[in-house]
């Protein structure tokens, strides 16, 4: 497992899967930030990845926008998964049909089981 901070996107790589730990307010600086890590991300082939929302308290159509990039954005064979999310965030993904969007997991170990189910 490996850990590493990007700016202010904190990661956590496991077994090839990206965990970036959103901050508790996403808003357009932070989404600024989460753009430049996609690049990165996608030159690097890292195509499967896990947004734990676990921290977050306030998000932002920008910061939505962001989000909405990885999967416009995202190769073949890669995929975006939300977890730990706080019922008034889900609410506002749920509102505005994210859900269908991104497959959403109530933790990271059941995101993470997800891409192996998915694979075999």
């Amino acid at each position: 497992m490996e850990n590493k901070k990007n700016t202010n996107i904190d990661v956590t790589e496991v077994d090839g899967i990206v965990i970036i730990h959103t901050s508790d307010v996403m808003d357009m600086e932070y989404s600024s930030s989460l753009l430049e890590f996609r690049k990165e991300l996608f030159a690097n082939g890292k195509y499967n990845i896990i947004f734990d929302l676990q921290n977050t308290d306030y998000i932002n159509s920008t910061a939505m926008g962001s989000m909405m990039s990885y999967v416009k954005n995202l190769p073949k064979g890669g995929a975006i998964k939300l977890c730990n999310i706080r019922p008034h965030i889900l609410e506002v993904l749920n509102m505005t049909r994210f859900d269908r969007l991104f497959g959403i997991y109530d933790t990271i170990d059941a995101a993470r089981h997800s891409f192996v189910d998915n694979n075999k």
